[in-house]
């Protein structure tokens, strides 16, 4: 018995073979028999022969018709050749998301230049403006006029300027709080492009994987027996078709429409924020190009610090200069005054006495001109003429030491005092 089991084995094992060899005849003169047929043939020239190729009958099937078999592998064939088609729109449409998605990226990156700022920053951005605007109303509130404290009165107009000036920042703060939501709607909707541009290389690599699936299920048909199995993978492989196509439609018609308006919404918010800009600048806030601008504002206030202390530098130079006299102390000032009136004492009693002396000369020189008139006339003569000697001798100039040297008798008096003393308002008091 076991020996007719075997041989019996060995006779359906040729008998397959046989049939294989027919059914590939068939297939390769069939018009409609896909050219990766050839490709799935063993090569005549590998070391392998068909003998060699060994497989489980759990696999292959003990039994089966051969007929229905045949048809069940022409159908995958054929839906193998669309699911390759469907594999290769799918990853073409990521050419399409790319260029999109690129399009909007470009869009993105000239709103944030134009800002003057990266993306990711929004945060340091209004940071720095709020606290401008604490700065600003700090300023403008210490600007106002406020009411006395010593009277107690209230300014009416001192309270309405505070509430108009509150007012204006609040509205400040609602608007840059709406700017601030704007913009980060902007980042959410660039992330959200981010994440369908993910889901689409998710699909594209689901996709690859169902065809690389179908076309390994395709190729073990050719080792099946059982018809039963063979219409088994059949389905397998029409299911693995119907999947691409489902991914194919909702990469082209959901996901592309979605992605679509996302795009818009983007270039809706960006020209939203762009408007909101340029009406908090006419208010007077910095944004576009802030840390940049407020840079270049503090250069242009130290340059015009500097050329205003310059100009201040050259008034005072072409100033004339005028000495301040130094100031006496405490001590300076006592001894100047005891001094002075020293000195007035003392020109008191000068005074009494030159007068006295000056009233006898004059009384003794009229007695003695009455008795020699002769002798004053000759002596006056001569004295004279010494003197225009001495004229014609001097030199146009006489040196200071020449005149500090000739000596001045005590009885010579000059603006009513002895040459040898000086003036009451010519005296100076010698410093301690």
């Amino acid at each position: 018995m076991k020996k007719l089991k075997k041989e019996s084995r060995i006779r359906v094992f040729w008998m397959f073979k046989f049939n294989r060899l027919q059914l590939t005849i068939f297939l390769i003169f069939f018009p409609y028999a896909p050219n990766p047929l050839q490709s799935a043939m063993p090569s005549s020239e590998s070391g392998a022969g068909l003998e060699t190729i060994q497989v489980s009958d759990e696999k292959t099937g003990e039994q089966g018709n051969w007929v229905k078999k045949k048809n069940w592998l022409l159908k995958s064939y054929e839906i193998s050749s669309n699911i390759y088609k469907f594999a290769t729109q799918i990853a073409e449409s990521k050419k399409i998301y790319q260029g999109k998605y690129n399009s909007i990226d470009e869009e993105l990156d000239k709103f944030y230049k134009d800002l003057g700022m990266e993306q990711g920053k929004i945060k340091e951005l209004f940071d720095s403006i709020g606290r401008y605007l604490e700065k600003k109303k700090t300023k403008d509130t210490a600007s106002l006029t406020s009411p006395s404290e010593k009277t107690g009165d209230v300014d009416q107009d001192y309270a309405k300027k505070i509430d108009l000036l509150e007012g204006q920042i609040r509205q400040m703060e609602s608007d840059l709080e709406q700017l601030r939501l704007d913009m980060d709607s902007i980042a959410d909707v660039d992330k959200s492009l981010t994440q369908r541009l993910q889901k689409v290389d998710e699909q594209i690599t689901i996709s690859m994987t169902h065809a690389e699936a179908a076309k390994t299920k395709v190729e073990d048909l050719w080792d099946i027996i059982d018809d039963k199995k063979a219409r088994a993978i059949y389905y397998e492989v029409l299911n693995i078709e119907e999947n691409l196509k489902a991914i194919l439609s909702y990469l082209q018609d959901v996901l592309a429409g979605d992605f679509d308006k996302v795009v818009s919404l983007a270039k809706e918010k960006i020209a939203l924020v762009a408007s909101n800009i340029k009406k908090l600048e006419e208010k007077g806030l910095i944004i576009r190009d802030r840390s940049h601008r407020i840079e270049q504002i503090k250069l242009e206030e130290m340059q015009k610090i500097e050329m205003e202390s310059k100009q201040a530098k050259k008034e005072e130079e072409i100033k004339p200069v005028v000495k301040k006299e130094p100031q006496l102390g405490i001590v300076q000032k006592i001894y100047a005054f005891i001094v002075g009136g020293i000195a007035k004492v003392y020109n008191f009693f000068k005074s009494l006495f030159s007068g006295k002396t000056a009233a006898q000369k004059t009384v003794e020189s009229k007695q003695s001109s009455s008795m020699q008139p002769s002798s004053m006339e000759s002596s006056s003569t001569k004295t004279s003429l010494q003197s225009a000697d001495v004229k014609q001798k001097q030199p146009d100039s006489v040196p200071v030491d020449s005149m500090a040297k000739t000596s001045i008798t005590p009885t010579e008096t000059q603006n009513g005092t002895p040459m040898g003393m000086p003036a009451p308002d010519e005296l100076t008091m010698p410093m301690p």
